[in-house]
C-alpha cells in the first residue's frame, strides 16, 4: 500500500492497531505496544520515517508520558524530534500535552471523529453490559436499569439491555432526545430531577461527562444499586459522594479496550486509513 505508519504505546487496542495495517500491507514500526516487540531501540527512531504516527486513546497520562503497559516513560518531545515535518500523528483526545506534537507535525484527534464515536458506542455498550452481569447478584433479565443519556453510547445500551428482557428507563433533557426513547420503545425520565424516582433501581448507568445526580439524589438510591460510570471527565456521579454514603460504584472506562480491544483496535485502523485518503465514512 506504500504507507508507513509508527504505533506507539496504549493498551490492546494498539496491538490490533498494528496487526492490522500490517495485514492491509502497510510498512508498521512499534514501540512500546502492549503484547508486541518494539522494532525499534528508542521511540525517536520507530517514528523517524512514519508517514502517520498512531499514540492511544486517551493518549497522554496525568503526568504527560504516553499511555503504555510496558512501563515505558515517552513524552511528546521525544516523539516531536523525531517525527518528519510533513508527518501526520494521530492521537486519542488532543490536550495540552500535545503542543511539541502541533508545533513538529499536524495533529489530528481521533476521538473527535464522529464516524469513529458511532462504530465504538457498540463494544463501549457491550462491555458495559458485562460489568453489570459482573457486579449484579441477579440476572440482567427482571432487574430494573436507569441509563442516563440519550446519546450514542446510552441508546445502543439501552437496547442491549432490553432485548436481555431488563426494565430500561433513559434519561435525557432534550425533546428530540425523549422521542428517540420513545421510538425504541422505552420509558423516558428528566436527567436531574427523576420524576420516576430512584429507588426502584437495581443499576444506574451514566454516559454524560456532566454531574447528573446530587448526594441526596444517591441517597435515595437501593443500597445494593450498582452505578457504572460510563462518561469521560468531569464524570456524571462524584465518587467521593458515592464511597462517603457507601454506594456501589464502578468505572467503565476504556471498556472497548478491556472487553474488546480487537474490535477496537480494527475500527481505529480503518477509521485512521479513510480519512489518511480523504474519504469521509
Amino acid at each position: 500500500m506504500g504507507y508507513h505508519f509508527a504505533v506507539i504505546g496504549g493498551d490492546a487496542r494498539q496491538r490490533y492497531v498494528a496487526e492490522e495495517l500490517s495485514r492491509i500491507g502497510c510498512d508498521v514500526t512499534r514501540f512500546a505496544v502492549s503484547g508486541l516487540s518494539d522494532t525499534h531501540k528508542t521511540v525517536g527512531d520507530a517514528v523517524a520515517a512514519a508517514d502517520g504516527v498512531i499514540l492511544p486513546m486517551p493518549s497522554f497520562g496525568k503526568e504527560g508520558f504516553v499511555r503504555n503497559e510496558e512501563n515505558q516513560a515517552i513524552t511528546a518531545d521525544e516523539i516531536a524530534e523525531g517525527l518528519r515535518r510533513d508527518a501526520v500523528v494521530f492521537l486519542g483526545k488532543l490536550d495540552a500535552h500535545a503542543k511539541p506534537l502541533q508545533a513538529r507535525a499536524a495533529v489530528c484527534d481521533y476521538a473527535a471523529w464522529e464516524t469513529l464515536a458511532i462504530e465504538n458506542a457498540v463494544p463501549t455498550a457491550e462491555g458495559a453490559v458485562q460489568l453489570a452481569m459482573e457486579q449484579l447478584p441477579q440476572t440482567v433479565q427482571g432487574s430494573r436499569f436507569l441509563v442516563i443519556g440519550a446519546g450514542r453510547i446510552g441508546m445502543c445500551l439501552a437496547r442491549k439491555l432490553d432485548a436481555l428482557g431488563a426494565s430500561v428507563v433513559v434519561s435525557a433533557r432534550k425533546e428530540t432526545d425523549f422521542a428517540r426513547i420513545r421510538a425504541a420503545g422505552l420509558t423516558c425520565d428528566i436527567t436531574g430531577k427523576y420524576g420516576l424516582g430512584l429507588s426502584v433501581y437495581d443499576c444506574v448507568m451514566n454516559t454524560v461527562p456532566a454531574k447528573i445526580m446530587d448526594a441526596a439524589q444517591l441517597e435515595t438510591l437501593k443500597s445494593d444499586c450498582v452505578l457504572i460510570e460510563l462518561a469521560s471527565a468531569p464524570f456524571g456521579f462524584d465518587r467521593e459522594e458515592c464511597r462517603l454514603l457507601g454506594k456501589h460504584w464502578i468505572s467503565g472506562a476504556a471498556l472497548p479496550g478491556k472487553v474488546a480491544p480487537k474490535t477496537a483496535g480494527e475500527l481505529i485502523a480503518s477509521q485512521i486509513l479513510a480519512h489518511w485518503k480523504g474519504a469521509r465514512i
